[in-house]
């Protein structure tokens, strides 16, 4: 990492560094660690080969300020008193107060969870679709057990809405929810706040009535400007994560309150309540929802009563509960005494990973590979494949059969593979380039073939007919989206050269299913597709 004196190389690795520190949108409560990191002289952001979807910040200073050693003691206590499997969290590895050459050093070494999006920006979210039982189960799990978590710990809300939900992939590649913590307790603005605020404004208060989650007790609050509500903040989040819930059961939004008289409207909350019975849910877990939105708020659950059902319904259903599976050891990594080891040793010697988690990846992706093995697919060039030798190669042994490396694959055609490997083979989290070094697959692989959460690059070809009628047009140039034995299957974007997007469902290469196609002017049509053609 360089001296303290400031050679040449630091000034420019720190600019590098500060060029891209900038860049970051961070969610709270991460924003001061961030600008900490902004104002040293050696800093570096590292991302891990292994753990794509972490980031692991890597610091040595010389500073032995009050300033610095209270941040240290907040991170201390942070990750020994207020880490959660289910809140975005600090992973601390190691924190080290240090002499060297009679010049003070803390050493920080930060393993923080790398927010993917806001459940807002989740693909069914967009796309007005449904979620199923398992997606609301699972929503359940996270967001109740995390809220438990901090109401456990006297820790509180400030103001709890369905943004705080964050989607976060752990070092599995497993994909969950996380909620923003509010162990800093950061002083911003919440919707509740808003409507007040704006109260007067009738304009701006219409439009937000159409996103508006409130309590009970929040929205009688409104009309009396009472922006020092004395209520129970859990139980009102309770109230709220109900109605996000129903949000996302029926793709709209509940209409239950009355905005003439600022207060629940009961017989459309019943209403409400009797159409989700139309559903295929679990009677069970209907139940949990119909007890979170009881308008009396002595008589409703909070977090830890709310936890007790979901553990609960979760027996009922014989289905094992998140926080049961992915604990934090599963992200511990151990303090590092010689930085200068790290390339070759840190994901040898410090990642602990699950054996149990380790034995249900084994178990897939030996499946997955029998299934893979009997279809044709695209980009099968494997056998042309030869590994270069990489000095920071990395074996991860899930079991005498599975050997994942960390290095390169070189093509004859000139194209090149960066990422995970397993037997010569693209097998992991990786990227595939051209001969002129430009993107062409980048994503998840099972034994050579893009699966899961993929974004292809095109080349654009000319194209006549620029419209939404056919989806088959050679003009596309990236694809966001969900892949399956190669193809484009599931939820995705296509962009396409002329600036406009179709955004929908793909079935084997094709649009098919629900969609919506946008213009470049934003004109939008919404419909469905048949075998990438539009049938209105």
């Amino acid at each position: 990492m360089g001296s303290c004196q400031g050679s040449t190389v630091d000034l420019q690795q720190d600019l590098r560094m500060r060029e891209v520190m900038t860049k970051f949108q961070v969610p709270m409560p991460y924003i001061d660690e961030y600008q900490i990191f902004q104002t040293l002289k050696q800093v570096e952001i590292i991302q891990h080969n292994s753990i794509p979807h972490f980031d692991l910040i890597y610091s040595k200073m010389g500073d032995s300020s009050d300033k610095m050693k209270n941040l240290v003691k907040k991170w201390r206590m942070k990750y020994q008193q207020h880490n959660h499997p289910n809140l975005l969290s600090i992973h601390n590895v190691s924190i080290l107060d240090s002499m060297k050459l009679f010049i003070p050093y803390t050493d920080i070494i930060l393993l923080i969870d790398k927010p993917l999006q806001p459940l807002t920006r989740h693909k069914k979210v967009i796309m007005k679709q449904p979620f199923s039982q398992d997606e609301i189960l699972f929503l359940l799990d996270c967001v109740v057990s995390g809220l438990a978590f901090q109401q456990q710990n006297k820790i509180y809300p400030s103001g709890f809405d369905i943004d705080d939900i964050i989607t976060v992939k752990t070092p599995f590649n497993t994909e969950i929810y996380k909620l923003v913590d509010r162990y800093q307790k950061p002083i911003r603005s919440n919707l509740f706040q808003d409507f007040i605020q704006l109260y007067d404004d009738k304009q701006t208060l219409n439009e937000l009535k159409k996103t508006a989650f409130f309590s009970p007790a929040q929205i009688e609050a409104i009309p009396k400007k009472d922006k020092y509500l004395k209520h129970n903040r859990y139980k009102s989040d309770v109230f709220n994560f109900a109605l996000i819930m129903i949000y996302l059961i029926q793709a709209k939004h509940p209409e239950i309150f009355d905005w003439k008289k600022w207060t629940i409207d009961d017989f459309a909350l019943r209403k409400t309540l009797d159409d989700l019975q139309m559903t295929n849910f679990d009677e069970n877990l209907l139940h949990i929802i119909e007890i979170m939105l009881i308008i009396e708020e002595d008589q409703r659950p909070d977090f830890l009563e709310l936890d007790e059902m979901v553990s609960k319904l979760f027996s009922d259903l014989q289905m094992q509960r998140l926080q049961e599976k992915y604990q934090m050891q599963d992200f511990f990594i151990i303090p590092i005494d010689k930085p200068s080891d790290y390339n070759n040793q840190i994901l040898i010697d410090n990642i602990y990973q699950y054996k149990q988690q380790q034995q249900q990846m084994v178990s897939q992706t030996i499946s997955q590979h029998q299934r893979n093995d009997s279809q044709k697919v695209k980009q099968i060039d494997q056998s042309q494949a030869s590994i270069k030798p990489q000095k920071n190669e990395i074996n991860n042994s899930f079991d005498n059969n599975i050997v994942v490396t960390q290095g390169k694959l070189h093509y004859s055609n000139g194209f090149y593979y960066v990422g995970q490997i397993c037997n010569r083979r693209r097998h992991g989290f990786g990227v595939y380039y051209s001969s002129d070094n430009q993107k062409v697959t980048e994503g998840t692989w099972i034994f050579d073939i893009p699966e899961g959460d993929v974004i292809l690059y095109n080349q654009p070809e000319e194209e006549k007919e620029r419209s939404h009628k056919n989806m088959s047009r050679k003009d596309w140039v990236q694809y966001k989206g969900q892949m399956k034995q190669g193809q484009k299957h599931g939820i995705g974007v296509l962009y396409f050269s002329d600036g406009s997007k179709y955004m929908g469902n793909f079935s084997f290469d094709q649009a098919h299913g629900k969609g919506q196609f946008e213009y470049q002017n934003k004109e939008q049509i919404i419909g469905t597709w048949q075998h990438d053609i539009y049938n209105g």
